[in-house]
């Protein structure tokens, strides 16, 4: 239908003074470079909207062959996929919320009966749940904000777990411990964020509760970057009282070390390693590939 209207006609006669000017450029570019030159244009056709995309060679030296076809079909296929995509991410985003918002009441429900509990062992595990609970909700959150919604940026989130962690455990001696951080923009997928933010709450809190004993103060170190061979690095230290000379982590009864240790090498396939500095504090190092 299109081409019996333009077979040995102008392109000005034939096309929108606008695109026609655009394909009058591209012919003389063809013909100067010797390269093949291509655009896209719309006409309506029969009261429709169809796009079309021209091809223009060279030949003979001063003549150009244009080649034309209607790639209606494909524009409204790429339209399709394009609304479904948007659909999905609107659907995972509300879901990334209703999860951050339903965690957000667990942790708000744990608070209160934190203050029914009566023995302070049972009211540091209820406490310890809690924040276990707001790291993974924090990390709900940014993916609900992150423009990609597979991946999320990890540096804003570890500063948030550790400052939210020094908060609870020091909300009246704020500068009892200090936050030193050595970051870099590192990206994770959910499946790794979420165990990630798990590893780090557990280490940042057994600093708080164990490193600093009494009236101590100290610092605590947090480094994140892109380590070799696509691995990313964190390292958790402190300048505190330090591990138990004899601690073997790997067969202590430590609930906590068992869980980092757990979630290090079944959740995020790497390795940790402890390193004791008696008097000058504990350094855990974690090695793990990017996902």
């Amino acid at each position: 239908m299109f081409s019996s209207c333009i077979i040995g006609k102008n392109m000005m006669d034939v096309l929108p003074e606008e695109v026609a000017e655009i394909g009058l450029k591209l012919v003389s570019d063809a013909i100067q470079t010797g390269k093949i030159q291509t655009f896209e244009f719309q006409l309506t056709i029969d009261e429709n909207i169809h796009h079309f995309e021209a091809r223009l060679i060279s030949f003979e030296g001063d003549k150009v062959l244009s080649l034309v076809r209607d790639i209606t079909e494909r524009k409204q296929a790429e339209e399709q996929i394009k609304a479904s995509l948007k659909e999905k991410e609107i659907m995972l985003q509300e879901i990334y919320h209703r999860v951050k918002n339903n965690l957000q009441v667990i942790s708000s429900l744990l608070n209160l009966k934190s203050s029914a509990v009566k023995y302070k062992r049972d009211a540091e595990i209820v406490k310890d749940c809690r924040n276990f609970v707001r790291s993974m909700a924090l990390i709900h959150e940014k993916l609900y904000r992150s423009k990609d919604l597979t991946r999320i940026d990890l540096k804003e989130s570890v500063e948030t777990i550790a400052r939210e962690l020094v908060r609870a455990y020091h909300p009246e001696e704020p500068d009892k411990v200090g936050l030193k951080f050595e970051l870099e923009d590192v990206s994770l997928g959910i499946n790794s964020a979420i165990p990630c933010g798990l590893v780090l709450n557990e280490l940042i809190t057994n600093s708080l509760k164990h490193g600093f004993p009494g009236a101590g103060t100290g610092e605590i170190k947090v480094a994140l970057h892109p380590g070799k061979k696509n691995n990313i690095e964190l390292v958790v230290s402190d300048n505190g009282i330090g591990l138990p000379k004899n601690l073997d982590f790997r067969t202590t009864d430590t609930f906590g070390l068992h869980l980092v240790t757990g979630l290090v090498e079944k959740q995020l396939h790497g390795k940790i390693e402890f390193s004791r500095r008696p008097a000058t504090g504990t350094e855990v190092r974690i090695t793990f590939p990017k996902r």
